[in-house]
């Protein structure tokens, strides 16, 4: 196992990848850090359009297609839901593409009795999510977990590096420390506010690993289920949120759970009331800057997008018991 599921995917790519400058289409909205092994392996990526339920807007690839040779095609399980496998898979076999999944968002959910990130050439999943552990990510390759001896050094959680890691990207660590000890308020207007720098590629230590094989993913699976069906009817209510999708997909494993606010002050009210009172709201995701500064229909939807962990009862309880007005 890796430290974090871009690892895992920069190291199956470092590999396989044989031709000069290969061309990746990947989702506008999309998390930062997940472009950044493709940065990193110098991949030519080629943004793709979905629409407001995060499905690919395919009339604009197949138009992308007559432009540009495309060799693979990232796929996003956003918030672990596999909405768009299934024509994806189609769609890449017509056209000859090898299917990258980014399964980040839902270790161990499966789709047909099949685990989500073994459908693809390559599958890249992060149970550290699920967990709320720091680290943790799996590569899939043809089907089939990684399993081989990883040419990496391990990671170590020690004192230095968590120093390291600050001071690589200072915005985080003062975020944090105005989180913790000051207090002010968030900017959570800006886009760019959580922006992560390119973070070193390490295997997972085995006291981590032994973490994640030993828990009951069952239990994880259903209590993220569960979760969902609860909080849904109380964000409608209480939040005035309007929902993405009513309900998970049966055997998926939602890492949270997303809505839609009515505009951005009414976004930005929640995340600041969720703060006060640990309620665990957060905005998603840290987009690409290129895409944050050339395609502004992807700002439109992250001004209105709010998510909801589902890892632990903790942010339920809090939620039931809250008066939001």
């Amino acid at each position: 196992m890796f430290n974090l599921a871009r690892t895992a995917l920069w190291y199956a790519l470092k590999d396989i990848v044989h031709a000069e400058k290969p061309s990746i289409l990947v989702p506008e909205y999309v998390c930062d850090v997940v472009t950044h092994p493709l940065i990193d392996l110098n991949f030519n990526i080629i943004y793709y359009s979905m629409d407001d339920f995060f499905e690919p807007i395919w009339n604009e690839l197949d138009q992308i297609l007559k432009v540009h040779k495309v060799d693979y095609f990232l796929l996003v399980h956003f918030f672990g839901q596999p909405t768009s496998l299934l024509n994806t898979l189609i769609f890449c076999e017509k056209h000859q593409i090898k299917l990258i999944e980014d399964n980040a968002h839902g270790f161990r959910g499966q789709l047909n009795n099949k685990l989500l990130g073994t459908f693809g050439f390559i599958g890249i999943s992060s149970p550290r999510k699920n967990l709320e552990m720091s680290e943790g990510g799996v590569l899939y390759i043809m089907g089939e977990e990684f399993n081989s001896e990883i040419t990496l050094k391990q990671s170590k959680t020690t004192l230095f590096q968590k120093l390291k890691k600050y001071l690589l990207n200072p915005k985080l660590f003062i975020s944090i420390i105005r989180r913790r000890f000051i207090r002010t308020n968030t900017n959570y207007s800006n886009p760019l506010y959580s922006f992560e720098n390119i973070q070193g590629y390490y295997k997972l230590n085995n006291e981590k690993i032994n973490i994640i094989k030993n828990a009951d993913w069952d239990a994880v699976l259903n209590n993220s289920r569960d979760r969902w069906e609860t909080l849904l009817p109380i964000l409608v209510t209480k939040y005035r949120l309007n929902p993405i999708w009513l309900k998970p997909f049966p055997d998926s494993n939602p890492w949270c759970l997303p809505m839609y606010c009515e505009n951005l002050e009414h976004r930005n009210a929640i995340l600041l009331h969720s703060e006060k009172n640990k309620l665990g709201f957060m905005s998603w995701p840290t987009l690409p800057k290129e895409v944050i500064f050339t395609k502004p229909l992807n700002i439109i939807r992250w001004n209105k997008l709010i998510c909801i962990p589902l890892t632990n009862d903790k942010y339920v309880k809090n939620i039931l018991n809250d008066t939001f007005k």
